[in-house]
């Protein structure tokens, strides 16, 4: 059996001890591919993230998308971070990372 996992989208709140808890997990299921994706903000994402996140009476770090450059901040290093803790878990040669595109 194949087993293909995505992790995405991971919100600007996943620090570095949440994404390799997460990937830790991920790899002890073997998959065949990993995507990952941080939050893309097409459309309007960004507002019902907010609105649901309201309604659960949760506060959320949206202010990482008031910018094009914060966004680029954002989705980078959760990228960068991803990749680098994918290759200490030796997992990266199935990670595909997803398009972030603004």
């Amino acid at each position: 059996m194949n087993v293909y996992v995505a992790v995405a989208p991971t919100y600007p709140e996943c620090d570095e001890t949440d994404l390799r808890a997460t990937l830790e997990a991920v790899a002890e299921l073997k998959p065949i591919t990993i995507f990952h994706e941080p939050i893309n903000i097409r459309a309007e994402n960004v507002e019902r993230i907010e609105s649901q996140a309201e309604s659960l009476g949760l506060v959320l770090k949206t202010d990482v998308f008031e910018t094009r450059q914060q966004w680029q901040d954002y989705a980078i290093n959760a990228l960068q971070t991803v990749e680098r803790l994918a290759d200490e878990l030796g997992i990266a040669d199935r990670l595909h990372l997803g398009p972030t595109n603004h």
